[in-house]
């Protein structure tokens, strides 16, 4: 239904009605989630989100998995938002047995990225011009995020965090997930392998189109960014990217 609201979205976030979705998808049914930032532009309800108690979002959270998997089926969830960077004491809370993955991924061009997707997204359901509004603040809350992740890491030694290139991934999708699942002491069973390999030949580069995006669009300098971030491209060797700023 967004797809057709909004076909842009097709090339630039898609998901299949009945496939997998990302947290926030429930955590918003608690009120407490990014994906009510992206939609709506509403600089209160940022402050409010980043200074609340995540808990009882993570608590229906847990909820929801154990309603899904309460028809028998066992295994283990592999769980994924950009959520998670901002309230990694609430999820840790909830699943003490988590093992956490950050993926990395050169900061200009995710500042690129992210606008445009917030962009999209908050204009299926208004025709506002929000440039001003999305440029300073998501590139703020990407700053936010990278903060409250390196404080967990000092705080939380006990929880290791396994650390991911996005250029790895692209370049060689299987040997990254193989090397992944080696920092956690287990193996890439041929099924899964199977399964990855199916998946990349059956979603190649562009299968639904390409995600332009350029910081002009959003008065935004490429300089002051890559100053405004280099603590953390240094401290998690982050491979830096064209500043052609076009993907898919």
């Amino acid at each position: 239904m967004l797809e057709d609201l909004n076909p842009r979205m097709r090339a630039i976030h898609h998901e299949d009605a009945a496939g997998p979705t990302e947290c926030i998808a429930v955590m918003s049914q608690d009120f407490k989630s990014l994906s009510w930032e992206a939609i709506t532009n509403v600089p209160a309800y940022s402050q409010w989100l980043l200074a609340t108690d995540q808990r009882s979002a993570y608590e229906y959270h847990r909820s929801t998995l154990q309603v899904l998997q309460s028809g028998g089926v066992r295994g283990q969830w592999t769980l994924k938002s950009p959520h998670h960077a901002i309230a990694l004491d609430a999820l840790t809370n909830m699943y003490p047995d988590a093992r956490l993955v950050l993926l990395h991924r050169d900061p200009v061009v995710l500042c690129a990225s992210v606008c445009s997707l917030i962009t999209t997204l908050s204009g299926t359901f208004t025709d506002a011009d929000h440039t001003g509004y999305v440029a300073e603040h998501w590139t703020a809350m990407l700053e936010e995020s990278v903060k409250r992740i390196d404080a967990f890491r000092a705080a939380h030694p006990e929880y290791p965090i396994v650390d991911v290139q996005y250029a790895d991934l692209v370049r060689d999708p299987l040997r990254t997930v193989e090397a992944l699942y080696a920092a956690r002491n287990t193996q890439l069973d041929g099924t899964a392998r199977d399964a990855i390999v199916a998946y990349v030949k059956a979603h190649p580069k562009g299968k639904f189109g390409t995600h332009g995006y350029d910081l002009a669009d959003y008065g935004l300098d490429a300089g002051e960014l890559a100053e405004r971030f280099a603590g953390y491209v240094d401290r998690y060797d982050v491979a830096v990217e064209s500043n052609s700023f076009a993907n898919s």
